[in-house]
């Protein structure tokens, strides 16, 4: 849908102002119900804005700013990536009040393709959780069912592009930070690579041994949207994934799996998003012939241990982000977390301690253990997906599930992780509501490594036959006339 959009803004059907005075009021409307966004950029979009459909006047100018891919377009960013003004504190009480002083240069390769940010949003604190929640700004509430859940750490985006007051958005992913939101949210969110999309800037900063697991990437109401936000996102890293190469969906595989390999800890999956998944599948296999095969390898279980191994060369004491003595007393936070005293989410005390369980302590037999394993199962999956094949598998095994009860499923995070692990592209594909609940439904489409177009290709597909993003009624009926004129 970005391309309808930014075809009538290059034919001057419509201004630039206009768009963005349009978003302006819907996250105005939705902010009360949500409590997504963190700061505005109000004032400088708008005048970003006015600038571009002036020069939009002048045929001399216009030619050279047509050129750009993004030319106009208002997004939004999580509240861990740096905006020149904007506040970057990720949710961590004594950050609160601190700005940016530069953009990151995902932010910057965005403005260089004609985007205009406006708008930060919300993330759990120190985007290390599931559920987006923390002591500067709270609950973020799923626009779906505004008790439940929009998961983390993206999770102020999720919520507010499915309410559909931003059209793109800039999420990063770590162990599922952009595909969790995205599912619980009922929209598409992409994970590639980091060595595609640059990730620096970003609070906390991520230790070397993190940067095979960190990346950024694209969340978006439409599938279709994906491919041109991860390009221009990435700049001329991109150029390696050839996104604008046609993929003969005909010419795939498709392997699936049902669970994560058998974690005993996490969730029994939901058998609404099993049945969703099997329902493409028989898509696939009648319209394009396609070969599919069900497997099961069962050391997507550790995810988690993976995880751990990778979270220790390099890696700060989380004590000393959230503490400015860089010291926490764990037990006596949690007592004060009882009575709502304590300064420090719940979540990341369980950080601080699993910071010294024993698969993060170089010394010892688990970390050597589960190194090895890792060490020996990604070639295998590499070789397994190669260039012609995809992956499905749940994206999380329930549902959005109830504000504050994500500490009893900090496993389910087995689920995502695992793509971070093996360093391939995912994508998560969104595929309506339950008719029970009215929550979304999807599941997770990976690919192999720099087969980011299969994967995406792979989710454009299901949106046009399985219809994709479904607005939420609960907020939908605010302005509802002004964005679908203006964003088709």
């Amino acid at each position: 849908m970005l391309e309808k959009l930014l075809k009538k803004i290059k034919n001057g059907q419509i201004k630039c102002e206009h768009i963005i005075r349009a978003y302006i009021n819907r996250i105005e409307s939705v902010q009360p119900k949500l409590n997504a966004v963190v700061d505005k950029n109000f004032e400088e979009a708008l005048k970003k804005a006015k600038e571009i459909d002036e020069q939009l006047k002048d045929p001399k100018l216009a030619a050279e700013l047509k050129k750009k891919p993004l030319l106009g377009v208002p997004f939004t960013c999580k509240n861990s990536i740096p905006i020149k003004g904007l506040a970057f504190d990720a949710g961590v009480v004594i950050r609160k009040g601190v700005k940016a002083d530069e953009d990151a240069p995902v932010i910057k390769n965005l403005r260089a393709a004609g985007a205009i940010p406006l708008a930060l949003t919300n993330t759990p604190e120190l985007v290390l959780w599931s559920d987006t929640d923390n002591r500067v700004y709270g609950q973020t509430n799923n626009p779906y069912d505004l008790s439940r859940n929009v998961g983390g750490s993206s999770g102020g985006e999720g919520a507010l592009i499915s309410s559909a007051a931003s059209v793109v958005g800039v999420g990063s992913d770590v162990a599922g930070s952009i595909r969790i939101p995205s599912s619980f949210c009922g929209i598409f969110g992409h994970k590639t690579i980091k060595k595609y999309v640059p990730v620096d800037g970003m609070f906390p900063p991520p230790p070397e041994s993190y940067h095979s697991f960190m990346c950024f990437g694209p969340i978006c109401r439409y599938a279709s949207d994906l491919s041109l936000m991860l390009k221009s996102m990435g700049g001329n890293l991109t150029d390696e994934l050839k996104l604008d190469q046609p993929v003969d969906l005909s010419k795939i595989k498709i392997y699936y799996m049902e669970h994560d390999g058998g974690n005993p800890l996490s969730s029994f999956v939901d058998e609404r998003i099993l049945n969703e998944m099997h329902k493409v599948i028989k898509y696939f296999k009648e319209k394009y012939g396609v070969p599919v095969e069900k497997i099961s390898i069962n050391k997507f279980k550790y995810g988690l241990p993976f995880f751990g191994t990778k979270s220790v060369k390099g890696a700060s004491k989380i004590e000393n982000y959230v503490s400015k003595t860089g010291h926490v007393n764990v037990y006596w936070e949690f007592l004060k977390s009882l009575f709502g005293k304590s300064n420090i989410t719940r979540p990341i005390l369980i950080q601080i301690l699993n910071q010294s369980s024993p698969y993060c302590d170089p010394k010892s037999a688990s970390f050597k253990r589960f190194t090895e394993m890792l060490d020996d199962l990604k070639p295998k999956v590499h070789d397994l997906l190669g260039d012609n094949a995809v992956l499905l598998m749940p994206t999380w095994p329930t549902l959005a599930f109830k504000n504050h009860t994500s500490i009893l499923r900090g496993f389910d995070a087995s689920y995502t992780v695992i793509m971070n692990a093996l360093e391939i592209p995912a994508t998560h594909c969104t595929v309506g509501l339950t008719k029970e609940e009215g929550l979304p439904l999807g599941f997770t489409c990976a690919a192999g490594p720099g087969m980011d177009r299969i994967s995406i290709e792979f989710a454009k597909e299901v949106e046009k036959q399985f219809g994709g993003w479904v607005p939420p009624s609960n907020l939908y009926y605010f302005n509802k006339f002004k964005i679908y004129f203006f964003y088709h």
